[in-house]
């Protein structure tokens, strides 16, 4: 496909700006239930059905392609489910205890050189986990202040490669899609849905080849190939 400078940079977040080393929900919520902090309807006992009643939701809202934001689940499990400030604090502990990212290699370089050419980028999720935690998390590791936007699928209720999460992002950036890259390390999510509505797609993959039928996009096999690609882009329009 054309190469052309972008003006702005949407990524995915896990597999591709970090990379993930656990994901367990079961172990989250019975770390929820277990915290005397945060009042719950039931006790620890009730972790492992009520983390099989979580994935059983999750699975069927994915088949739809629809997100299940974890803090709507929370209201039936924190004792005030009104509260958004104790959802908040219900849904940052289930991370804390469940999931483990490690920043991607080379990602701190990237977004350095990124930053320095005044790109505006943002990170654009598929996660039951709002926004605010994965800017926490893109925090905790020396990644935030690359980011004025955060999409995660749980905040829009829809799922890449659905347009919603990237139209988000989009709109907030105040770019139109021909102007932008999206970087993914997910062919069916992040390169199909990125060109249904036409950003310039970036798979991050080691894969041998793309699968059959796919659309146009560009290809690299680490941040550092795609620091390449974008100085390449810059020699390209000057």
């Amino acid at each position: 496909m054309e190469r052309f400078r972008p003006e702005a940079i949407l990524f995915d977040v896990g597999g591709t700006l970090l990379l993930e080393e656990s994901h367990d929900l079961a172990a989250g919520v019975c770390a929820l239930l277990a915290d005397p902090a945060l009042p719950t309807r039931e006790g620890p006992a009730a972790g492992e059905r009520l983390a099989g009643e979580l994935t059983d939701a999750i699975a069927r809202a994915h088949a739809q392609n629809d997100e299940l934001p974890l803090r709507d689940w929370l209201r039936g499990v924190c004792e005030d489910g009104s509260s958004d400030a104790l959802r908040a604090q219900a849904e940052a502990a289930i991370w804390r205890a469940g999931v483990r990212f490690a920043p991607a290699p080379g990602v701190h370089d990237l977004l350095d050189e990124l930053a320095a050419d005044q790109l505006l980028l943002a990170a654009v999720s598929n996660s039951v986990f709002s926004a605010r935690v994965l800017a926490a998390e893109l925090e905790r590791h020396g990644l935030r202040r690359a980011f004025p936007c955060v999409v995660s699928s749980a905040d829009v209720g829809r799922r890449k490669p659905d347009a919603a999460p990237f139209r988000e992002a989009l709109r907030r950036l105040r770019i139109p899609a021909a102007r932008a890259w999206h970087v993914g390390d997910t062919f069916a999510w992040d390169v199909a849905g990125a060109a249904r509505l036409g950003l310039a797609p970036v798979w991050l993959s080691d894969e041998d080849a793309a699968p059959p039928g796919g659309p146009p996009h560009l290809r690299v096999r680490s941040l550092d190939e795609l620091r390449g690609l974008f100085l390449e882009s810059q020699r390209a329009a000057s």
